[in-house]
Parts: C-alpha cells; sequence; structure tokens
C-alpha cells in the first residue's frame, strides 16, 4: 500500500452515492406520478422534497471539497459529478412541476416510456458510481444507460392526446407572433415531453 504524507478524504464517494439513492427516488416517483390515466399531481410535492434533499447534498459536496486538500478524484471532476447529478433531479423536479402546474388530466404513453427509461437510468447511475469507487466495471453501465436512450423515442412517436390550445377557444389557436401566443393565455402543451409548443 502506497504511503501517502496527507489522507485522502474517500467521503465523496458516499456522498455521491447518497445523491443518486435521491435520484433513484425521485425517478421512481415521477414514474408512478404518470403512471395513472390521469397524472397523480400531489407527486409533484414528493419530489420537491426530493430535489430540495438534493440540493443539500450537492452544497454538503462542494463544502467539503472546498475543506479538502487531497481527493480521490480530481477536483474539477468531483464539482461536475456533483452538479450533473443535481441538474438530473433539477429536471425530474421541473417536468413534475409543469404537469400540476398545466393540469394535465391525461398522458401520453410515450411519457410513461420516458419516465421508465428515466428510472431505469438512475438505477445504472447508483451502480456506475458503486463502480467508480471500486475502479472498475464503470464502462458497462455507461453503455447500458446509452442502449436505454433510444428508448426515449416513444416520446416522439406517440400521436397526441391533450391540447391546452383546444381548450382556450378561437383565439388561442391563432397563428401569429410569439406575443400573440403570450396574449393568448397557456401554450399548446406537449405533454408526453412535459414541455409546452407553441406549434
Amino acid at each position: 500500500m502506497a504511503f501517502r504524507l496527507l489522507p485522502r478524504e474517500e467521503k465523496f464517494y458516499t456522498d455521491f452515492q447518497a445523491l443518486a439513492n435521491e435520484l433513484k427516488r425521485g425517478a421512481a416517483t415521477l414514474e408512478q406520478m404518470v403512471a395513472p390515466d390521469q397524472p397523480i399531481w400531489e407527486k409533484a410535492d414528493e419530489i420537491k422534497e426530493i430535489e430540495h434533499a438534493c440540493d443539500f447534498l450537492t452544497h454538503e459536496i462542494i463544502q467539503r471539497l472546498n475543506r479538502t486538500f487531497v481527493t480521490p478524484l480530481d477536483r474539477e471532476d468531483i464539482h461536475a459529478l456533483a452538479r450533473s447529478l443535481d441538474d438530473v433531479m433539477d429536471a425530474i423536479d421541473a417536468s413534475a412541476t409543469l404537469i400540476r402546474l398545466y393540469r394535465l388530466d391525461s398522458i401520453r404513453f410515450g411519457a410513461r416510456e420516458l419516465a421508465r427509461v428515466i428510472t431505469a437510468s438512475t438505477d445504472q447511475v447508483r451502480l456506475a458510481l458503486d463502480a467508480l469507487e471500486q475502479n472498475k466495471g464503470l464502462i458497462t453501465h455507461a453503455v447500458e444507460i446509452n442502449r436505454l436512450l433510444p428508448g426515449t423515442s416513444a416520446c416522439r412517436r406517440a400521436p397526441p392526446t391533450h391540447s391546452w390550445a383546444a381548450t382556450q377557444g378561437p383565439r388561442s389557436r391563432r397563428r401569429g407572433s410569439p406575443q400573440s401566443f403570450r396574449a393568448a393565455g397557456p401554450r399548446r402543451w406537449s405533454s408526453s415531453c412535459f414541455r409546452p409548443s407553441s406549434a
């Protein structure tokens, strides 16, 4: 075993694994939210709590990084990994928030498939962080996540089932400048991809 003059802080791996556990919980909750014919809007509150937990863990990682002299990974990599994991949870939270904000009463199959892919990917992220600590087998999980990505194409293939524009009257369906769309009220909502669309 190599002798180190200064001890190396290994708790970063534990923090990353804890953050990945929260990602798994957030993804699973989103999947539960969109599983029924009518989304469970109340799940957005649960996801918001998980997002706050991820923010706290990310803050702890950055603070520890600032206090640590010898790190198990490059400092820039630790910072980037913590931020990237937190960004995933932010995206999950944003999706849940928008589903409730727009009071979507139906969900396309593609949205459910996308939620399933997110859950499966976060499972692989958690396993990848274990592999990172052990310094072996990391590429296996990266390949599996890449394999899961084509499943998101179901989001684009699914036919439309809900349109906010259909509920807003003739004015909201009138084509024109971006300003006219804003004046007309809520834009048409593409529920399968969890994002508004002005087209």
